[in-house]
This record gives structure tokens, C-alpha cells and sequence, in this order.
């Protein structure tokens, strides 16, 4: 028995060095509220006849109403979206645009009100039926908005980049950014920060608003971008929702809740795990 409580105190201790010193954000006790960076496809494919799905009613609608209604259904949600956190809404097709006008953080219940309204608006909020589908654009306004949001917010708060795509990288003739390059400038940046502060603070989630090919030839499909980005990719075909809304808005609450922790010691093989956080942020932690 002793030597059990004397391993206990032992571990208790060496969390808490880790945690004050290796990487202050770890001994933060306060939940800190995530800036989210979301991608919205808006591409000609998106208002397509022949990507139409049905929604919970039975009706037909485009996959770009179906993505509206997920967007709309995830702001409401303050499990997910808490008050305090940035946002930036970027829309990619042929053209790259952020919305700039739509409200900039959730601070008050009238911020939330407000972008659910522009969301649900048909002409704030919608796609070009001829339009490219631009990831490399998408991504390196994303980078800018997640360089903008760390220099904003605490160190150690999270920026979550989203990209939400029913294809894969159809630039523009005239494009400027090559999505493979813009992916290793993304990469670096998060390296950048896990270097000063000790842990990845930035996540990067792509999700797939159909089934998508995991390779195809001449160019770099959704599955592809993630895995170059070190990110998650989710394919909403697989959840269980009753509609494809609910399928998107499903796997979105999936990447949000099962955001992992881990602490890499230095000079050490030692792995702090942070486990999954649950509806209520909160997370268990061992060490490997």
C-alpha cells in the first residue's frame, strides 16, 4: 500500500511540473473558448440537379441548402460554439471571399441570433452555379486568419480550420496558390506553435459532403489535403443522420467533441494523453 500512494503522489507531481512549466496552457484550469475558421464550398457542384439530396421532410434540396442548414444548426449550438469565441466565415469556388461583415466573434446572444439570420439568408450566404473549387485560395486565407486569430486570443487557445467540400482542387486558370504548397506553409505555422507553447493548438478538420475518391489523378482530393494538412478528414456519408444535414451537422459535432490532447516530452518518449473531451470539455489524462 505504501508504495502505491507514494507512485501516486509521484505521478501528481510530475503532471504538475509538466503542466507549469513544460507548457503553462496544460495548467490553465478556466475552459478557454475556440476560434473556428470555416471553409464552405460554394462551387458550381453544390447547386447541382444531380447532387440533389432529401432532406428530413422527404423533400429534394441542393447539397449547398443542406450544408446551410448544418452551419445554422452548429452556431445555435453553445455546447459546441461558446461565447467568447472568433470566427471567420470563408467561401471558395472560383473566387475566395471571407465574409467580412458577418459578426466576428460570439460574445452576446444577439451575436449568435445575427449569424444564424445571415446564414439562413439566401443571398448572404450563397453558391455559383459555375464555379471552380479553389482549396489552395481557401486555405491560405485560412492560414492569414489563423496567424490574425493567434495574435488576437490567449496563447493558448484554440484555432480550429474547417473546410466543409463536396469535390476535390479545381483551381482557376489564374490561380495564385497551389494547394500542396499552401499546406506545408500551413504545417510550419503549426509547428511554430506547438515549439513555443508545447502543444498543437492548431486543428485542421476536412470533411467530405459526399463519398469522395481518395485519390484521383491530375490533382489533390479532399482525403489527400487532410492527410497533408496532419488533419482529420470525415466522410458525413457514414453518420446516421435522418437527412444529409444532419449527416454534416453530425460529423461536425464528431471533429469538434473529439478533439484530442497530447503533451510529447522533450528528450523523452513519455506521452501525456489527454484522452477525448466530452459534451462538457472536459478530459481525462494518463501517461504513456
Amino acid at each position: 500500500m505504501p508504495s502505491k500512494f507514494l507512485n501516486l503522489i509521484i505521478v501528481f507531481l510530475f503532471l504538475f511540473v509538466i503542466t507549469s512549466v513544460v507548457s503553462p496552457c496544460l495548467a490553465a484550469i478556466k475552459p478557454k473558448p475556440v476560434n473556428f475558421i470555416f471553409l464552405l464550398d460554394v462551387s458550381g457542384s453544390m447547386v447541382s440537379r444531380t447532387t440533389m439530396v432529401t432532406d428530413s421532410t422527404g423533400a429534394k434540396i441542393t447539397l449547398f441548402e443542406s450544408l446551410r442548414r448544418a452551419m445554422r444548426d452548429l452556431i445555435a449550438d453553445k455546447r459546441l460554439i461558446k461565447e467568447g469565441s472568433r470566427l471567420s466565415f470563408i467561401t471558395f469556388g472560383t473566387r475566395v471571399e471571407e465574409q467580412k461583415s458577418w459578426p466576428a466573434s460570439i460574445q452576446t446572444d444577439q451575436d449568435r441570433k445575427k449569424l444564424i439570420s445571415l446564414i439562413e439568408d439566401k443571398e448572404s450566404l450563397k453558391a455559383d452555379r459555375i464555379g471552380d473549387t479553389y482549396m489552395g485560395g481557401a486555405l491560405s486565407l485560412a492560414l492569414s486568419k489563423a496567424i490574425e486569430f493567434r495574435n488576437q486570443s490567449d496563447p493558448c487557445t484554440t484555432n480550429f480550420i474547417l473546410m466543409l467540400t463536396d469535390g476535390w482542387d479545381e483551381p482557376p486558370e489564374d490561380a495564385k496558390y497551389n494547394v500542396r504548397e499552401v499546406a506545408r506553409k500551413v504545417v510550419a505555422g503549426q509547428e511554430e506553435v506547438k515549439a513555443k507553447i508545447g502543444i498543437d493548438t492548431w486543428q485542421i478538420a476536412v470533411i467530405g459532403l459526399k463519398q469522395l475518391p481518395k485519390l484521383k489523378e491530375g490533382t489533390t482530393t479532399a482525403q489527400e489535403l487532410a492527410e497533408l494538412l496532419n488533419g482529420a478528414f470525415l466522410d458525413v456519408t457514414r453518420e446516421k443522420g435522418k437527412s444529409v444535414s444532419d449527416q454534416i451537422y453530425l460529423g461536425l459535432s464528431k471533429i469538434l467533441q473529439n478533439q484530442r490532447g497530447k503533451l510529447t516530452l522533450s528528450n523523452s518518449s513519455e506521452i501525456v494523453d489527454f484522452g477525448k473531451i466530452d459534451g462538457d470539455g472536459k478530459a481525462s489524462a494518463s501517461v504513456n
